[in-house]
């Protein structure tokens, strides 16, 4: 098996390090790349710019992992706004917010990947 490490975008956050890790020891990984821009469509028709921290582009599937220490007040909205669209969009997209930082990753990642598989139809 190949280093993770080589398929991270170079900003990813200790967070989605952490989370990217164990989605490639779990096998979760195939056809996910991390922090691509993709363009899609607002309900006005006015064309933006998403940037998910995963990406499963075969299942059109988009995760947006959000730490409370930049995703609050007025974001939070916004986050679940940009979350509606995507099916429009042909998208399914999920976020999930974590305290950052990971500091007792054992708990907060086992249900992270609890909600990543509950997403993919997965037990």
């Amino acid at each position: 098996m190949s280093d993770f490490r080589e398929n991270l975008h170079p900003t990813v956050s200790k967070a989605e390090y952490t989370l990217f890790a164990e989605l490639q020891r779990l096998g979760l990984t195939r056809g996910m790349v991390t922090q691509k821009k993709y363009q899609i469509k607002t309900p006005d028709g006015e064309t933006i710019e998403v940037t998910p921290d995963f990406t499963w582009q075969l299942q059109r599937k988009m995760l947006f992992l959000d730490g409370d220490k930049v995703h609050k007040g007025w974001r939070i909205d916004r986050d679940n706004e940009l979350v509606s669209w995507l099916p429009a969009n042909d998208w399914d997209g999920l976020r999930i917010r974590y305290h950052a930082p990971l500091k007792n990753p054992s708990i907060q990642l086992d249900q992270i990947i609890k909600e990543i598989r509950k997403w993919f139809g997965e037990r």
